[in-house]
This record gives C-alpha cells, sequence and structure tokens, in this order.
C-alpha cells in the first residue's frame, strides 16, 4: 500500500486517547459502587484465586469446560495491577475496576474508529453510545466494573476488527491486531469461533474465470485460528450450558428467545407492558424491514457487502447460539415480563446486534435520499431507550447491591482474624478461602483461595484494626463494614 494511503488511513493517536479516556469516564459513571463499597463479585473471585492458586495457563484453558482466555487475562492484569497499588491484594476490587472499564473502553474506541472511512460520523457515534448505554436492566452491577462478564463482549471487539480487516482499505497492520484477537476470542468464548467462520466466508470470492473460490492471506491466517481455537476445545465445550442449566419452560420462549435476546434495546423502556403477542408483531415488523434493507444491499460495493455479511452473520450466530445452549433461562424469563436477569448474558449480543442493524442501514444512506431517512429512523430508534434511561447511569447507587458481610476488605480481614486467633501457630496451607459474594442459597458463599502469607501479614499490619475505607482503605466512607 503506498504510504500517501496509508497516512490517509491512519487514526491520529490523540484522537484514540480520547475516545478511549471519553468511553472510560462514561463507563465509570454507570456503576461505582466498587469504589464505593469494594466487593469481588462471583467469578472474579474464584478465577483470581486459580490464578494465584494454579499459574494464568492452567486457569485459562482448564479452569472450566472450555477455555476463557481473555476473562482470566483481565483477572491476571488487575492481580498484576494491585502489585502496583498501595494495600496490594486489598485493591482487587479497584484494580479490576479499572482494567475491566478499560477494556470495554478499548471496545467503544474500535466500534467508533474502526471503520471511520467507511461509516458516517453520526452512524459511528450511534454504535459509540449503544455501546456504553445499552440498558441492562437491574444488574448493572454485574457488568460494568467486573470481568466475569467481559467474555461475552469478546465477540464485539472481534466483529468490529475482523470487519476492519475485511475492508479493501485495511493495512497488514490492522489484520495482524484482528487476527490475533480473533485467536484470543476464540480462546474465550465458543461464538467467536463460528464468528471467525463467518469472517472467512465473507473473505470468499469467486474467480468466475477459473471456476474456483479465491482466499487472501487473511483467509487462511483465520483458517489456522480456527483450528487452534478447537484444539483447546473439550468435549463438554459442545454441550456447556454456561450456567444455564435450568428446566426448559415452553410459556417462557417467547419472552427468552425474542423480547429479551433480540428486541430488548428498542423496547427496554416498556418491557414490563410487553407480552407475548405484541412481541410476536413487533419481531415480525422490525425483521421484515431489516430483510428488505438487506435485499437493497445487492446495489452496495463488495466491501460494503463482506463488512454487513460479517457483522450480521455474528449477530445471527451468536443470537441462535444464545437461544439453543441457554434455552433454561426459559425458567427465569418465564413471560411474565417482570425482569430481565440475567442480563450479563444479553450485553455483548444486544450491542452487537445494534450495531448491525447500524452498519446495514448506513450501507445504504449512501444512495437515495428516501435511505437516508431511513438510517436516521433507525438511529432514533436504537437510541431513545439508552438516553432517555434514567437508570443506565446508576453512580454509586446500583439497583443490584450486596452488602451482607461487608467490603472485600472485611471478609480479608475477617479471614486474617480467623488464622491468628486460631492459636495454632505457623499456618500449614498455602491458600486460605475468603468469603466473596453473591450469597448462595444454603447461606454460605463464593470463595477465593487466597495467600495465606498475604492474610498473617495483613492481620499484623494494622489495616484490620482501624474502620474499612472505600476503595478499601483510599477514601473514608465512615463505620466499619465487618460483620
Amino acid at each position: 500500500m503506498p504510504s500517501e494511503v496509508r497516512e490517509r488511513n491512519s487514526t491520529p493517536w490523540t484522537l484514540v486517547i480520547a475516545v478511549f479516556i471519553a468511553s472510560f469516564g462514561l463507563l465509570a459513571l454507570r456503576n461505582l459502587d466498587p469504589l464505593t463499597f469494594p466487593t469481588v463479585y462471583a467469578e472474579d473471585g474464584v478465577w483470581s484465586g486459580q490464578i494465584l492458586a494454579n499459574g494464568f495457563m492452567q486457569t485459562a484453558f482448564h479452569g472450566r469446560e472450555f477455555p476463557i482466555f481473555g476473562v482470566v487475562l483481565l483477572d491476571q492484569c488487575a492481580l498484576w495491577l494491585c502489585k502496583l497499588l498501595p494495600g496490594g491484594l486489598l485493591r482487587l476490587p479497584l484494580a479490576l475496576f479499572i482494567v475491566c472499564n478499560a477494556f470495554l473502553a478499548i471496545c467503544a474506541c474500535a466500534v467508533l474508529l474502526s471503520l471511520r472511512r467507511r461509516l458516517p460520523l453520526l452512524i459511528r457515534v450511534g454504535m459509540w453510545l449503544a455501546l456504553l448505554l445499552m440498558p441492562v436492566g437491574n444488574d448493572g452491577n454485574e457488568i460494568f466494573g467486573r470481568a466475569l462478564n467481559m467474555g461475552f463482549v469478546f465477540p464485539v471487539l472481534q466483529a468490529f476488527l475482523l470487519a476492519a480487516m475485511l475492508s479493501d482499505m485495511a493495512s497488514a497492520r490492522t489484520s495482524i491486531v484482528a487476527l490475533l484477537v480473533a485467536l484470543i476470542a476464540g480462546w474465550t468464548f465458543p461464538v467467536s469461533i463460528a464468528i471467525n467462520a463467518v469472517a472467512v466466508a465473507a473473505l470468499c470470492s469467486r474467480d468466475r474465470q477459473r471456476l474456483r473460490i479465491r482466499l487472501p492471506w487473511q483467509g487462511w491466517t483465520l483458517l489456522a485460528v480456527i483450528a487452534a481455537n478447537a484444539a483447546a476445545l473439550q468435549v463438554a465445550s459442545i454441550t456447556s450450558k454456561g450456567g444455564a442449566n435450568l428446566p426448559w419452560v415452553p410459556a417462557g420462549f417467547v419472552e427468552f428467545a425474542l423480547a429479551r435476546t433480540l428486541l430488548f434495546p428498542l423496547v427496554s423502556l416498556v418491557y414490563r407492558h410487553l407480552n407475548d403477542t405484541v412481541v410476536i408483531v413487533l419481531c415480525l415488523g422490525v425483521f421484515g424491514s431489516l430483510i428488505a434493507l438487506l435485499v437493497r444491499l445487492r446495489h452496495s460495493t463488495p466491501a460494503d457487502r463482506r463488512i454487513v455479511s460479517l457483522l450480521v452473520g455474528s449477530f445471527v450466530v451468536y443470537a441462535a447460539a444464545t437461544i439453543v445452549m441457554r434455552i433454561g433461562f426459559t425458567s427465569l424469563l418465564s413471560g411474565s415480563y417482570r425482569a430481565t436477569f440475567p442480563d450479563r448474558y444479553f450485553y455483548g449480543l444486544n450491542v452487537l446486534g445494534t450495531c448491525a442493524v447500524l452498519v446495514t442501514v448506513a450501507m445504504l444512506a449512501r444512495t437515495p435520499r428516501a435511505w437516508r431517512r431511513t438510517a436516521s429512523f433507525w438511529l432514533v430508534l436504537v437510541l431513545i431507550a439508552p438516553l432517555v434511561n434514567h437508570r443506565v447511569v446508576e453512580l454509586h447507587r446500583p439497583a443490584t447491591q450486596w452488602r451482607e458481610h461487608g467490603t472485600f476488605q472485611a471478609s480479608l480481614c475477617d479471614s486474617a482474624d480467623r488464622l491468628t486467633s486460631s492459636g495454632s501457630g505457623a499456618p500449614s496451607r498455602s491458600l486460605t478461602s475468603v468469603d466473596t459474594y453473591p450469597k448462595l442459597a444454603d447461606g454460605s458463599y463464593w470463595q477465593m483461595q487466597v495467600p495465606t502469607s498475604f492474610l498473617v501479614e495483613l492481620a499484623s499490619s494494622g489495616r484490620c484494626a482501624r474502620p474499612h475505607d472505600a476503595l478499601g482503605g483510599i477514601l473514608p466512607s465512615g463505620p466499619d463494614q465487618r460483620r
């Protein structure tokens, strides 16, 4: 590629940094609870403890029945960050808050900037706001500032970087970054392997003279990536329900498969007023309109068709996998339209679907004026809920909170107190279990394995003798939160 073309397609670093800072700031405001009442939640504690006990690679590839490389990488980065912060492991909630919001901010940069030479600014800003402000019901505290949800967001980053690679203006550097992310995504969330396959199909072109299909070097590399992803899978990976091992309730199928999985970004403001009949009618109207738009794409350029095929195909395989593999969610979304839990399984899917729609209409907005009006209509339709819903930005008072046994520091101090009060001399175990949230049905808590030496040092440091602070000791928060 000539130097002047590379210069024209490059993105100024000042712009990237500005977008990153703005994205991080807005994401942080969505949930400040990890700062004001620092806690470690669910798998964040489990996998961080496994890293401390077994190492990164063992946890990344054997922590579950399928690899969770990307999520464990975020946990590992948080543990590394703890070493730079005063208090060490006490700052794990703060470190996770920083690392996870930084990852989402990187995704936001990819959404806004990766296709900046192909999409109008208004559409890209719309997609950027959709990622940052996507409604998530009452469960934002499970998502923002927590690593356990980020595996469901990797397909968004993967799809947009692959879309940039499919552009006829992509540089070799862009392709290499996209392929590396595709490899990590496939080692994080099995759906990403199917997205890689969709990208290979989009890269294929037909040589009509020689009657054969041609595949560029990026396509062959993606095939190698798919092979590497598949080699890391176990047999149980194919049948895993991923936390949705619940019975199928037919009465909840329409709400789960159509309302929550597909339509939620459009209907979140009126979700509690829906019923199955309304949802089916809305689906017929919305998807009928989108199919008509896709048919219109035959008049667009080959690069535009490749990008739309990738993003729409990625959403389709993601949605289909969610519906098939997590059919047990019909027990939770049972047709009453009263709750949207568990929202963390749907955030990435809803973002990808919204962006796929906006990219599709943007490609058509280059043609007649009527299609530009169509693009504007869809932009307003998908953004009205995020911009109007006052619950999107929850600050330090999220709808879902956990307060039963105090902060993460309180849990660490309780375990340290038990160690020092046992009177058994030097502890014989290298790791000690520490309670984390949430509370289980039997009254117990999730557990995180923490180095015993850290707890012994904590007990003798005097940190547990004074009131606990927000951020684990950085900002004053009043009385002691321990049990």
